[in-house]
């Protein structure tokens, strides 16, 4: 059941050791940058697959950092392997032991005399929504919280503050959990579980596995998990022995709460729980009203001729689009969804799921790489759907058929690289295409 993977180290020894980096994207980069200056016992070697550009050469050359071009020259030149998130190491067969990022970030925080709180956060759908909330509700609670990781300051780049604090939200995916050995945070959120990056981790449990990372070592608290993932905690506990607990957050849903009304209520569900769980009450902090939410995540836009536009561009997946439409269906029971989805699929065949849409009755407008298979899927399901090659195709149909008090969801639930480089990316032309469309009324 579980992956095979390389050997790793059993414990931080880098002294006068020979430190190759693979990949030299931010993370890379931040690594190779935290070595450079961290004491000056070991040589730094980097790779990268794609070819370097100049700018990457010269900084790598003011480092004192050797750039090595041939992956098997590479290899005979280091003793140790620092591979980026993004390489599948996996795949490869590796003649040197691995150091996860994460766990070069948990040795040095061990070394640390003032150790704030860890809170690891992962899961397929939720885990920037939860990060960027938690953080905003400790410091609200009185602490000093800071979150690390994907978002906000990077893990190694920690070490460089000033400042002191009593809580590290750390978001972490299952790239940068999958080769983990020895993180232990004080506290595991696995927000939802979903069919997601099959493409790399080649099987549902096995990306299940890499999640498990997060939790396997944690005895100080609960971990916080969904119900689905409960079956492979059973299994991967019995396989690798010990005693561990959870907290099954997805039971709060048939329970009545009085919940914030920006982002999900399912986010809102697990950060009650996580409340809950360090001893801060929630009553007082929930009563607010501005929180910061991550950009594209069911933003809403504006009203248009009596239609409401929401701009869900950071949906990847399946089950992150169903998310969007479970709430706006809470929110207003009564209202036609117009959905646009797109983009490309992660490892994840979303026939099934295109035809389950089909048979929910929404109207679904398809664009991108995929667009035709996405709309004849939705056929299947017997709903109208519709293929364009562009997003700006679709909008110009779009808008030549909206019913009143509509509601447009652009939700892709898949990857942004057909037509954009970021989903970021995407949901600024989405953005600016409702704009214009507002700009062209007023005039």
């Amino acid at each position: 059941m579980f992956p095979s993977v390389p050997s790793y180290l059993s414990h931080m020894n880098i002294t006068d050791k020979k430190i190759g980096v693979w990949g030299i994207g931010v993370v890379g980069k931040s690594v190779l940058s935290y070595l450079s200056t961290h004491g000056t016992q070991h040589a730094l070697y980097a790779y990268d697959d794609a070819p370097c550009t100049l700018t990457q050469k010269q900084w790598l050359l003011e480092r004192n950092i050797t750039l090595v071009s041939e992956r098997t020259d590479f290899f005979t030149k280091i003793d140790i392997l620092i591979p980026s998130p993004g390489v599948p190491i996996t795949k490869y067969t590796i003649p040197v032991p691995c150091y996860a990022e994460i766990d070069l970030f948990y040795d040095m925080f061990c070394e640390q005399k003032q150790k704030p709180c860890i809170i690891g956060i992962t899961g397929t759908v939720g885990k920037t929504s939860i990060t960027t909330l938690l953080t905003q509700l400790l410091t609200a609670a009185g602490y000093r919280a800071i979150a690390l990781g994907n978002i906000g300051v990077g893990l190694l780049d920690f070490f460089s503050l000033a400042a002191s604090y009593d809580y590290v939200v750390i978001e972490l995916s299952s790239f940068q959990l999958e080769y983990c050995e020895r993180f232990t945070p004080d506290l595991a959120i696995w927000t939802t579980f979903d069919d997601n990056h099959i493409d790399r981790h080649g099987t549902r449990e096995q990306y299940a596995w890499a999640k498990y990372q997060l939790i396997r070592r944690v005895t100080k608290y609960p971990s916080i998990v969904p119900e689905e993932a409960i079956p492979f905690l059973a299994a991967f506990d019995a396989q690798v022995g010990g005693k561990r607990s959870y907290e099954v957050w997805t039971a709060l849903r048939n329970q009545p709460l009085d919940l914030p009304h920006c982002s999900y209520k399912d986010n809102w569900r697990i950060l009650f729980v996580v409340l809950r769980t360090l001893g801060i009450s929630s009553s007082e902090l929930f009563a607010r009203t501005q929180w910061d939410v991550p950009l594209y995540r069911l933003s809403y836009l504006g009203t248009y001729r009596s239609v409401d536009f929401y701009n869900d561009s950071k949906s990847t997946i399946p089950s992150s689009t169903n998310a969007a439409i479970r709430e706006l269906q809470e929110r207003f029971p009564d209202r036609t969804l117009m959905l646009i989805i797109g983009g490309v699929s992660k490892g994840v065949d979303r026939t099934q799921w295109c035809r389950v849409l089909g048979a929910q009755g929404h109207r679904v407008y398809c664009f991108g790489s995929e667009a035709v298979h996405l709309a004849e899927a939705c056929r299947q399901g017997g709903t109208q759907a519709t293929a364009y090659d562009t997003l700006e195709h679709l909008w110009r149909a779009l808008l030549s058929e909206l019913p009143e008090r509509s509601i447009v969801l652009f939700s892709p639930a898949g990857a942004s690289f057909d037509l954009f480089k970021s989903y970021i990316e995407r949901g600024s032309v989405f953005t600016a295409l409702f704009t214009q469309m507002q700009h062209n009324q007023s005039c």
